[in-house]
């Protein structure tokens, strides 16, 4: 199943961390098997993302894949990049009480956590951060559409937004995105994997733009969801411009042609208005909607910034 997933990989010249959880439709496999079948074994030996030790076999794999897709009637194959035969073994040590019991698996929130853990990040930062991103979708979901999983994966850029610090502290926005789309992240495909890259990338510096290699590989839909994702990331971000939590919550309006948001808190957050109002950019360009930035307890003619 992998070197099929590979195959069809390199023909799209996509390129993500792993293959596992790659997904393929059922035209895709059919396509792929009549491309195989018209070319001998030294024509196969050329074709891109095919390992050559598997050229003798990978027509009889396909057709095998094909038929099974026939007979359940399914339209969308998953890729494991585990073989049977390490699920065998796995399963035969188990039965003899050699392993330990199969772990519960885990959720995807957890994954995150553990993968930036792991890179050394600013968990207080980043859990404030996620924690406005979710406020702010939460008020655009029913406008724009954004379902469970458009929330997943802007938590999961959210939490993850700096943790190319863990390289280098100049351009570690870029380096964020090379660690989160070679990252295994629970409970995400890898084109899920590579729009949470990009959410992740475009939290600092420049604006997503069709001259980057990796947004311009995207399809015009997820370069839109990159856009919009990536705006609500940058603003959450600056409204914890001083890495503090000054901002305890906050109040979002939509209206027409502006999105107001009051910032609660204990103190003063001059600087968290400053931030929001300076990473604002991609939000009102992804939205069309001019935003306005209040501290709770001021009017919004004496404070408003936007």
């Amino acid at each position: 199943m992998t070197s099929i997933a590979a195959m069809v990989m390199a023909k799209r010249k996509e390129v993500y961390g792993s293959i596992n959880g790659y997904e393929m439709l059922r035209s895709e496999v059919v396509h792929l098997l009549a491309m195989l079948l018209r070319k001998d074994a030294n024509e196969r030996q050329s074709i891109p993302g095919l390992n050559p030790d598997r050229v003798d076999i990978i027509v009889a794999g396909v057709i095998v894949a094909d038929e099974l897709m026939a007979h359940f009637s399914a339209n969308l194959l998953r890729i494991n990049e585990r073989g049977i035969r390490e699920g065998l073994i796995l399963k035969a040590l188990r039965k003899q009480r050699l392993l330990p019991a199969a772990p519960r698996p885990r959720n995807w929130r957890d994954r995150v956590l553990e993968y930036a853990r792991s890179c050394h990040h600013d968990e207080e930062h980043a859990l404030q951060v996620a924690k406005l991103a979710r406020d702010i979708i939460d008020a655009l979901a029913s406008i724009f559409s954004f379902g469970e999983k458009e929330r997943q994966m802007l938590e999961a850029a959210a939490l993850l937004h700096d943790v190319g610090y863990f390289i280098s502290y100049s351009g570690h926005h870029k380096h964020t995105y090379h660690l989160v789309r070679h990252a295994d992240l629970f409970g995400f495909t890898p084109r899920e994997r590579e729009i949470v890259a990009h959410v992740a990338r475009y939290h600092r510096k420049s604006l997503p733009k069709k001259k980057h290699e990796g947004f311009a590989r995207l399809t015009l839909p997820d370069q839109l969801l990159v856009r919009r994702l990536g705006g609500i990331l940058r603003l959450a971000d600056g409204l914890d411009r001083r890495r503090i939590g000054a901002v305890t919550a906050i109040d979002c309006s939509l209206k027409s042609s502006t999105f107001k948001i009051r910032l609660q808190s204990e103190g003063d957050v001059s600087v968290e208005l400053f931030g929001g109002k300076a990473k604002g950019d991609l939000f009102e360009l992804a939205f069309g909607k001019k935003l306005i930035l209040v501290p709770a307890q001021a009017t919004t003619n004496l404070s408003a910034i936007g």
